[in-house]
């Protein structure tokens, strides 16, 4: 939902409220509407964003994470190196496992391969 953010990450894309507004339009009218948030950019904030979207969602909203932030993107000033840290550190097993939590029971929510992993190695840890 953060504008700035989603500037960043992609650039010349429809800004937060067009997109939402979009959704909407299309649930109105009766289309099935799915929205996949892969990567999360803003992970603090996802539940907030889950709550602004699912009404308006009748399939699915499936979360992901940005894989290869290493590989795919080499920073070349400071403020890019601070924006990919701020991924890493997003991404970190913690904080997928907070949003977990936070929306394991709700219906509409479906989870990228790569969070299923996360969770998974958490499981196997548990029970050793």
């Amino acid at each position: 939902m953060d504008e700035d953010t989603l500037r960043y990450w992609e650039p010349g894309a429809p800004d937060f409220r067009e997109r939402l507004d979009s959704l909407k339009y299309a649930y109105r009218l009766g289309f099935d509407t799915s929205v996949n948030v892969e990567p999360m950019l803003d992970v603090p904030n996802v539940p907030k964003l889950y709550r602004k979207l699912v009404p308006h969602v009748s399939v699915f909203i499936n979360f992901g994470i940005m894989e290869g932030i290493r590989r795919n993107v080499q920073p070349r000033t400071p403020e890019e190196e601070a924006e990919v840290r701020r991924i890493e550190q997003n991404q970190a097993d913690d904080r997928i496992h907070a949003v977990y939590d936070a929306l394991k029971d709700e219906p509409l929510v479906r989870w990228s391969p790569k969070i299923r992993k996360i969770l998974e190695t958490k499981k196997i840890e548990a029970s050793a």
